[in-house]
């Protein structure tokens, strides 16, 4: 694989950044995967944050000189709206305040107060 607009090879293996709403992050989804063979179907796990990645096994590149396959590395890249109606921003402002409790954000926020 050369240069190309979504995949990015790296020795044999190859990179797709796979865009996912907000919805989708949270909820899980499937989602269709091209691969250099044809398309897979992936399930997309509930919870799955920017950065995190998903390997599938035997869809990178051939290795001519070793009769091997690289692996596909799927990124997950979290799409964040720019622009919300304003039924939109109520959805997320109440979907926020539920989102406080988290233990992550109360430790956090603990911190910071700390250190004021």
């Amino acid at each position: 694989v050369g240069d190309h607009e979504f995949y990015l090879r790296n020795d044999d293996d190859i990179y797709l950044e796979v865009p996912l709403t907000m919805a989708e992050a949270t909820l899980g989804c499937k989602k269709t995967i091209p691969t250099l063979y044809g398309n897979v179907k992936l399930t997309v796990a509930p919870g799955t944050d920017s950065g995190d990645k998903q390997r599938i096994k035997g869809k990178g590149a051939d290795n001519k000189s070793h009769h091997t396959k690289g692996d596909m590395y799927v990124v997950f890249k979290v799409l964040t709206p720019k622009k919300l109606s304003r039924s939109e921003k109520e959805i997320i402002e109440k979907l926020s305040k539920t989102l406080e409790d988290d233990n992550t954000i109360k430790k956090f926020n603990k911190f910071v107060e700390k250190n004021d």
